[in-house]
């Protein structure tokens, strides 16, 4: 009877054993897969603040009187901005000379 039940001990110490490590070779995918997710939702808000910073600025200069825009060349411009990303640097607006 203490065989059996050394035995039976045993078998189940090494289906739990084999239970876990079965669990711990899943979760590396579950990671990646997490990993991949946040970063797919992280661009995408960056690109949707980086779209609202743009409308915001467009409409600010929209609302400037008629004569400052002509000032700062707003026509002149093809009515776009840059589409940079915050990380990268600003270049000076060589368009308008003087």
């Amino acid at each position: 009877m203490t065989a059996q039940c050394q035995t039976m001990g045993q078998a189940l110490s090494q289906t739990a054993a084999r239970d876990r490590r079965s669990a711990t070779s899943e979760s590396p995918s579950i990671f990646a897969w997490l990993r991949q997710a946040h970063s797919e939702i992280r661009s995408q808000i960056e690109q949707w603040m980086l779209d609202r910073k743009i409308a915001r600025t467009r409409l600010s200069i929209q609302n400037l009187p008629e004569h400052i825009r002509q000032d700062i060349g707003w026509p002149a411009i093809d009515d776009r901005l840059p589409m940079t990303r915050p990380s990268q640097p600003t270049r000076a607006n060589t368009l308008r000379n003087g």
